[in-house]
């Protein structure tokens, strides 16, 4: 009985070490392939601190640009997830966020974002993610988004402040308006500045607050492509 019990515990350990020999070298192969390295960072806010998700390319894509992506509603999952990856494994620097995150406290308090505050929470993110990543401070910045994220895109490519830092900007599936922004008073607003029936910023005639982006090269200045798809519903 003693060696049967015996061979029985000799062959589950035999098996445990097959499936090891066979799952590890799959491991160890896969990790080697990625072409990025990534790690999840809290950056601060005045009032609050978001997970900022970097992703730094093995071989990186020349010229050198900063990719700032964010999320849908739903937050880095599903579509927006797979567009966060493929943006990293084609050799750019990415710093992504969750929009879902990053408004949960405009959703639980009800207090919308000024567009001074919504530019100063964008600063901040850019510098950090910059800093996180080892970018010179001069590294030009593609801002992108999905979804909800897409209004990031409209505000940060059109504010005064922040154009300087920005050389293109990608809106995927972008919205009708802006539900977390609180418009400027009606003598600030510039002429892209329109509103909905219940105040919330008109996205799609602020994009021509955006205009042209200069090329970060030595080149001749070029309008970088912006390409904006129309939302579902």
């Amino acid at each position: 009985m003693n060696f049967l019990s015996n061979c029985r515990a000799c062959k589950q350990r035999a098996a445990v070490a097959l499936c090891l020999i066979l799952i590890i070298p799959c491991v160890l192969l896969a990790a080697g392939n990625r072409p990025y390295d990534e790690r999840r960072e809290e950056v601060r806010f005045p009032n609050r601190s978001i997970g900022l998700w970097c992703a730094k390319p093995a071989t990186p894509r020349s010229p050198t640009f900063l990719v700032i992506f964010a999320s849908g509603d739903g937050g880095l999952h599903g579509v927006s997830k797979a567009i966060y990856e493929h943006i990293a494994e084609q050799g750019h620097y990415v710093a992504a966020y969750s929009s879902r995150e990053a408004l949960a406290r405009v959703k639980s308090t009800g207090k919308f974002l000024s567009f001074p505050e919504a530019a100063t929470a964008i600063t901040i993110l850019l510098r950090e993610a910059k800093r996180l990543l080892d970018l010179p401070d001069s590294t030009p910045i593609i801002v992108t988004g999905n979804s909800r994220g897409a209004s990031m895109v409209v505000f940060a490519a059109g504010e005064p402040s922040l154009k300087p830092q920005i050389c293109g900007a990608v809106a995927i599936a972008l919205t009708r308006e802006s539900d977390y922004v609180t418009p400027p008073p009606s003598a600030e607003h510039d002429a892209y500045i329109k509103l909905d029936d219940k105040g919330g910023v008109l996205l799609y005639p602020a994009l021509d607050r955006l205009g042209p982006y200069r090329s970060p090269s030595s080149s001749p200045p070029k309008t970088a492509t912006c390409r904006w798809r129309n939302p579902v519903s």
